[in-house]
C-alpha cells in the first residue's frame, strides 16, 4: 500500500516553534532540554519532566516548571510547552489552557490528560503511552486535538463528557481496553485527517469491492476492543451548517472489535473514510462497521454515507440499523460477513443512491424489515454469497424486503446474485391489498431468479426492466427472461428468508458503553 506522511509531521506546523535555538539552564545529565524558539504561542509556560531539573521554576523559558503537576496552575490564553522526556504524572489542565510537545519524537506520557470547564484548548504532538483509565478526558471544555497518538489505554481512549465538544486531527487512538473514542452526553465530534482529499480507492468492475484505502491516513481508530466509537445520546444536534453529532472525513477505522462506529440517539455524517475489518469479540456477536441503536432519551439517529467511503470486510453487518432512523447510502459496502446494509424498525428509512455498490456481500446485500422502508435509485447490487458451507441453495439475494417493510426500487443493477436478486417476504401492503412493493427501470444479470415473491402477488413491474443472461464467476445459473415469480398458493416455491438480523440468539445488540 502506498503510504503518504502527514505533512502535519513538521514541527514548526506541529508546535508553532520557529529557528533559534536554546538550552535550558540546569538541565540534568541526559536530559537535552534544547529546543525551538516559540512563535506564535500565547503566552508560553515551559514544563521538564521531574528528573531533568532540580528545582521546580516559575514556567519560564530558562526556569522551566518540574513535572505536570507544578504546571495545574496555569489560566486560560497560557499555552504549555512540554520539553523533551518522560512525563510519569498526569496532565490536567482547564478550559482554555493550550498545550503543546516541544518535540512529539522525544517526549512521552504515560498517564492521561484531563481538560475540563468551559473555554477551548488546542492539544498539539501529544505521545500518551499505556495510560491507566483513560488517554484524554474532556468534560465541559472544546478541544482540538491534533498530530497526537493514543496507544493501549487500559480503559477508553478519549472520552468526552458532560457537553464536552471535540476535534481530532490528523491523530490515532490505537488498541485501547475500552472504546477508541467515547463521547456521552457530548457536543459535536469531528474526526478528520486534513490532507485526505482523495478518498479511497475501488477495485473491480465499476469499482466495486473497495478494501483500502489510497494511502493510510494519520488519522487512525484501530484495534481498540470495547469498539472504535461510540456517540451515546448527544446533549444536542448541531446547528445545520454543522450537521451532524459526528463527522467522519478521511479517517482510518480498522480491527476494532464490536463496532467500527455506533450511533446511540445520535447522527454522522461518513465522508471519504474507510471503517473496514470489525471484529467479533468475547463479548459477544456483534461486529458491525455502523451500528444505529434506541437511546434512552428519544433521540433518533441518523446516517450519511458518502459516495467516497468504504465500509468493507466487517465480520457481521457493514451498516446496520435496529432502531427508527434515516440511514443514506452512496458508498461501496463490499465483503461483509452477514449483511452489506441491514435497517429493521417501524418508521425507518433507508435510501441507496446512485453512486452505491454493495458486492460480494453475505446472505442479502440490503434487508428492510420490520416495517422500514427502502428506496433504490440507480444503485449495483453483486455477487452476494451464502454464508461459506453453505449449499448453493442457500440464502444468498441481492435485495430481501421482509416482515411488513416496503420499497421502491428504481433504476438498480442486480448482477450474479448467488440466488435472489429481490426476495419479498411478507412485505408491508396498500390500501388495496397488493404489496407495497415497486421495481421499475431496473437491470437483472445472471443469479438462479430475478425476483420472487413468497405467499403472495407480484409487486408492481414496469416495460423496462431488464433481463439479462450471464455465466456468473461464481457459478450461479444462467439467469435472465421473465423474473421469477413464486406463486401465492403455491408454498413449495416459497424460498427461505433470512428476515432477522439477530441469530444465534443473545443479545444481538452491544450494550451502551460507560
Amino acid at each position: 500500500m502506498k503510504r503518504i506522511s502527514s505533512f502535519l509531521a513538521g514541527l514548526a506546523l506541529v508546535t508553532g516553534l520557529a529557528p533559534g535555538c536554546a538550552d535550558m539552564r540546569g538541565a540534568a545529565a541526559g536530559c537535552d532540554l534544547t529546543v525551538e524558539e516559540p512563535t506564535g504561542v500565547a503566552s508560553p509556560r515551559f514544563v521538564a519532566p521531574v528528573g531533568c531539573v532540580d528545582a521546580d521554576g516559575d514556567g519560564s523559558r530558562d526556569a522551566p516548571f518540574r513535572g505536570l503537576e507544578a504546571a495545574r496552575g496555569l489560566t486560560a490564553g497560557e499555552t504549555l510547552v512540554l520539553l523533551p522526556g518522560t512525563y510519569e504524572g498526569a496532565l490536567q489542565l482547564p478550559g482554555g489552557v493550550d498545550a503543546v510537545v516541544a518535540l512529539p519524537e522525544r517526549t512521552e506520557l504515560t498517564r492521561g490528560v484531563t481538560v475540563e470547564g468551559a473555554g477551548s484548548s488546542r492539544l498539539s504532538g501529544m505521545r500518551i503511552e499505556s495510560p491507566e483509565e483513560f488517554g484524554l478526558r474532556v468534560v465541559g471544555a472544546t478541544v482540538t486535538l491534533e498530530s497526537s497518538r493514543i496507544r493501549g489505554s487500559t480503559g477508553h481512549g478519549i472520552e468526552v463528557r458532560e457537553a464536552g465538544s471535540l476535534a481530532l486531527r490528523a491523530s490515532a487512538v490505537l488498541q485501547s481496553a475500552g472504546v477508541g473514542v467515547l463521547a456521552k452526553g457530548a457536543g459535536a465530534i469531528s474526526i478528520v485527517e486534513p490532507i485526505f482529499d482523495v478518498g479511497p480507492r475501488g477495485e473491480g468492475d465499476d469499482k466495486i469491492g473497495i478494501v483500502e484505502p489510497i494511502f493510510l491516513p494519520s488519522t487512525r481508530i484501530e484495534g481498540n476492543v470495547g469498539g472504535g466509537i461510540a456517540i451515546v445520546e448527544p446533549i444536542f444536534l448541531p446547528a445545520p451548517d454543522a450537521g451532524h453529532s459526528l463527522l467522519l472525513e478521511g479517517a482510518m477505522v480498522q480491527g476494532n472489535v464490536g463496532f467500527g462506529v455506533a450511533l446511540y440517539g445520535a447522527s454522522a455524517r461518513i465522508k471519504a473514510s474507510a471503517i473496514v475489518s470489525t471484529a467479533i469479540g468475547s463479548g459477544g456477536p456483534w461486529a458491525d462497521g455502523v451500528l444505529l441503536a434506541a437511546a434512552a432519551d428519544g433521540k433518533t439517529p441518523a446516517l450519511s454515507v458518502e459516495a467516497d467511503s468504504v465500509i468493507a470486510g466487517n465480520a457481521r453487518g457493514g451498516v446496520v440499523a435496529l432502531a427508527k432512523s434515516a440511514v443514506s447510502v452512496e458508498a461501496d459496502v463490499s465483503n461483509n460477513g452477514y449483511a452489506g446494509v441491514w435497517v429493521a424498525a417501524e418508521g425507518a428509512t433507508l435510501s441507496i443512491g446512485s453512486a452505491a455498490r454493495l458486492y460480494r456481500n453475505h446472505l442479502v446485500a440490503a434487508g428492510v424489515s420490520a416495517g422500514a422502508r427502502l428506496t433504490v435509485d440507480g444503485a449495483t447490487f453483486a455477487e452476494t454469497r451464502a454464508l461459506q458451507g453453505e449449499g448453493s441453495s442457500a440464502v444468498a439475494d441481492g435485495i430481501g424486503i421482509f416482515d411488513g417493510a416496503r420499497a421502491t426500487i428504481t433504476g438498480a443493477r442486480m448482477v450474479d446474485n448467488v440466488r435472489a436478486a429481490v426476495l419479498v417476504h411478507d412485505a408491508g401492503t396498500r390500501r388495496d391489498g397488493s404489496i407495497d412493493v415497486t421495481i421499475d427501470g431496473s437491470t437483472f444479470v445472471g443469479g438462479q431468479f430475478a425476483v420472487v415473491v413468497n405467499g403472495a402477488q407480484a409487486p408492481d413491474f414496469a416495460a423496462q426492466n431488464a433481463y439479462e443472461a450471464t455465466d456468473s464467476e461464481n457459478g450461479a445459473g444462467s439467469g435472465g427472461g421473465e423474473p421469477a415469480l413464486a406463486p401465492s398458493d403455491r408454498d413449495d416455491a416459497d424460498l427461505a428468508a433470512q428476515t432477522d438480523y439477530c441469530t444465534g440468539g443473545g443479545n444481538c445488540l452491544p450494550g451502551v458503553p460507560d
